[in-house]
């Protein structure tokens, strides 16, 4: 059985830290009991050293060129620069699909959306949810002003993962009398996450923050989402999120209308979002793990 060292830097983003506690479990249960091996893995190529295996699931445009199904090696750029870096690289870098826990595929779970309703006092409609950057402040600032164009202030703007910048945000919040209309969330499970994307009306990612995981499970719920027009966004989403330009200062409030609203935009989303987010089940990419450290190290 391979046993899974999954490494994460200091400063690790959260579709790390997500992947570090989602894979090894389910990367030993899929797993073959002809011995016990135990592997480092890690999330980065910059984390990576010679001996590692890197599991890398946005990549740089032009960093790397495929040798054979999902492994590839770096280009002599990346490598030079990694050297100048005092860097080292793994032998070979595994590119798969960020996994997506299952039960995000349970779209007729109510019990998950109760539970995270009670236990967030979750009660207005429309309901938005938003990933972003909490630290730069660029994403909040595109979602703010959603209360009052998008929700009117009767519906719930709700933030993943804000909770732990609270002093920052709350006094502009509060400033902007907006409270009873911004929900501020802690890091949630798996469960929670189901249950928070089963139940809301559209989700948002608002801002670049490593690897945009949040818009494949949302694609994974069943539920229409909005974001800014980037390579990473397009590829988590699977083509069926709503592109925004950056530069249009209108444009983001159109699109999130857009998704609320059209019927037909919104079922178009879900049914691209769930037949592109098959491959990223977490027991399908554990198998594609499990069988690549076998053939490796087994």
């Amino acid at each position: 059985m391979i046993r899974v060292d999954w490494r994460v830097g200091r400063h690790a983003a959260d579709a790390d830290r997500v992947q570090a506690e989602l894979l090894p479990e389910a990367i030993a249960a899929a797993g073959t009991d002809r011995g016990s091996r135990r592997v480092a893995v890690s999330p980065s190529l910059a984390d990576t050293r010679r001996h590692g295996v890197a599991a890398v699931t946005r990549l740089p445009a032009g960093a790397l060129r495929v040798r054979g199904p999902g492994v590839v090696v770096p280009t002599q750029d990346l490598q030079r620069e990694l050297q100048e870096r005092g860097e080292g690289l793994a032998a070979q870098v595994v590119v798969l699909p960020f996994p997506a826990p299952e039960p995000l595929y349970d779209w007729d779970d109510t019990r998950a959306v109760v539970d995270v309703n009670e236990r967030y006092h979750l009660e207005a409609r429309p309901r938005v949810l938003a990933a972003a950057d909490w630290e730069r402040g660029q994403g909040l600032t595109r979602l703010l002003p959603l209360v009052r164009d998008v929700l009117h202030r009767e519906g719930e703007l709700v933030l993943l993962g804000a909770l732990p910048h609270r002093e920052r945000i709350a006094p502009l919040v509060a400033h902007l009398g907006l409270s009873e209309s911004v929900v501020l969330l802690p890091r949630v499970s798996a469960r929670e996450a189901a249950g928070l994307l089963h139940g809301a009306d559209v989700f948002v990612q608002a801002e670049d923050d490593g690897f945009p995981y949040w818009l494949g499970w949302a694609a994974a719920a069943g539920l229409p989402a909005v974001a800014l027009d980037r390579p990473a966004a397009r590829e988590a989403s699977g083509h069926a999120a709503l592109m925004v330009d950056p530069t249009r200062a209108d444009a983001f409030s159109a699109a999130v209308v857009e998704a609320l609203t059209n019927l037909r935009v919104r079922e178009r989303q879900i049914a691209r979002g769930r037949e592109a987010s098959a491959p990223a089940r977490l027991a399908h990419v554990a198998n594609q793990w499990a069988r690549f450290l076998e053939s490796t190290f087994g």
